[in-house]
């Protein structure tokens, strides 16, 4: 039986074994959601919340998550779960808007639970298909990689963690998707030299923008960065000027939501309202690198923990207009950079920590200590660095395709800014999804070493 599995990974014609990944991701997806999904009772996060104010006609907006106000009459009415007053830009807009759709359709009920998660289950079920092309991109020729794109399709069919996120509300499956289809386009401009490619990169990068904020800048990042790998290896500038163009496109996606936020707001505002939120959670007294204490008895970096007492007072003394979101923005602004020019050396502490979250394992967040996941993302992620290591031991010194630089910008703008901000389970799955096209790449090289050294010995 095992034979025949690998026989079937390894020598089955290709459009056969990749049916067979489709039915099996989607099969694995599909038992994930009716098993763990609860329709009664999904997961909204903020997506579902500004969604069901939408539908009740108080605009896109919600309470600030964390702030619980010590003000009697917000305090009623966060208590009471009554929407805000005001509008904001607290999430992207482009899977709050799915939910929304889908409330309109069939209501806050199971079934509108159900569809969405089957929308899920449908984005995660094409990941190991684009997984498996954007690993084929990454060898000297399509027979040199083939196995190990099989390997990472495999892979990023079982990575459990990942498609565990088809059973809410989040649009992680979404962005993953997405990622790896904006990430599969740079490669192609590269490989197969051509600028048409840059331009669907743009668009792929627009949408991730709308789903992801802090993509306005990896996303644009990574299409100069292209551009100009192009543009110097085929000594043909008109390459970055491709990608000028294609960062342009991304920003006409998002430019209706930069237009809705400017009429919301009297101020440029690209994607979300509350950057200095994210990093002032990663950056204050009460902060452990995770969004729990240590003890994991609740969430760290609460405004109503007694230590943020005078902070909660001044979010309670901001007016419920709909500059309430910039305005606290500044507070959390102010604050997080006072901690840091006080206390630079448990700053610095703070972020080694974060990166060893990241990479390694989360010791505080409760939804991180089960061992299936502790035992996955420890499995992928030596994956991910074998990958990355045989990337650059085979192209690096080349650069041939660029592949290693673009892996290299994504490796360092995502341990860059959870330094700066703080860890969720959630946020290592997406982080790692995008990286599944080099485990195919660590595990052969892995075997080849292992495989290598036995028959060595053996001989001896």
């Amino acid at each position: 039986m095992i034979a025949s599995f690998f026989d079937f990974i390894f020598t089955s014609p290709r459009r056969r074994f990749l049916w067979g990944v489709v039915v099996l991701a989607f099969a694995i997806r599909l038992a994930l959601m009716l098993l763990l999904g609860d329709p009664a009772k999904p997961e909204m996060y903020e997506m579902g919340a500004i969604a069901s104010n939408m539908l009740h006609g108080h605009g896109y907006g919600m309470h600030w998550l964390t702030y619980v106000p010590i003000e009697p009459v917000r305090k009623a009415m966060v208590e009471a779960h009554l929407p805000p007053p005001y509008e904001g830009a607290w999430q992207p807009p482009l899977q709050t808007y799915i939910v929304y759709y889908a409330f309109r359709l069939f209501g806050e009920t199971p079934t509108a639970a159900s569809m969405l998660m089957l929308l899920n289950v449908l984005w995660s079920t094409l990941i190991p298909l684009v997984v498996y092309r954007c690993t084929l991109l990454l060898g000297a020729s399509i027979d040199a990689i083939e196995k190990p794109a099989r390997l990472s399709a495999l892979f990023a069919t079982f990575f459990l963690p990942a498609a565990y996120a088809v059973v809410t509300y989040s649009g992680s499956s979404l962005y993953q998707l997405v990622f790896l289809l904006f990430f599969w386009m740079l490669v192609l401009a590269l490989r197969l030299q051509n600028m048409k490619y840059l331009l669907a990169a743009g668009i792929f990068a627009g949408i991730q923008m709308l789903l992801r904020s802090e993509f306005l800048v990896l996303g644009m990042g990574m299409l100069l960065l292209t551009g100009l790998v192009a543009a110097w290896q085929l000594k043909n500038w008109r390459f970055l000027m491709s990608s000028v163009v294609g960062c342009v496109l991304a920003l006409l996606v998002i430019m209706p939501w930069m237009v809705r936020n400017y009429t919301v707001f009297g101020k440029v505002v690209p994607i979300v309202s509350r950057p200095w939120f994210e990093i002032w959670r990663g950056n204050n007294p009460d902060a452990t690198g995770a969004a729990w204490k240590k003890d994991g008895s609740w969430y760290c970096s609460v405004l109503t923990d007694s230590s943020n007492i005078n902070l909660t007072r001044e979010f309670d003394a901001i007016p419920y207009t709909n500059d309430f979101e910039l305005r606290a923005n500044e507070i959390m602004k102010r604050e997080a950079l006072a901690f840091m020019r006080e206390h630079p050396e448990q700053a610095l502490l703070l972020a080694g920590q974060k990166i060893v979250f990241l990479w390694i394992h989360d010791l505080y967040n409760p939804q991180s200590q089960k061992l299936p996941y502790i035992a996955s993302m420890l499995f992928f992620s030596i994956l991910i660095w074998c990958g990355a290591w045989t990337l650059w031991n085979v192209h690096g010194k080349q650069m041939k395709d660029g592949a290693i630089l673009l892996y290299g910008a994504y490796i360092l703008f995502y341990t860059g800014i959870f330094a700066l901000t703080f860890i969720l389970p959630r946020y290592r799955v997406y982080v790692f999804s995008g990286l599944l096209p080099l485990t195919g790449l660590g595990a052969f090289r892995l075997w080849q070493l292992f495989h290598y050294r036995f028959h060595r010995k053996q001989k001896t």
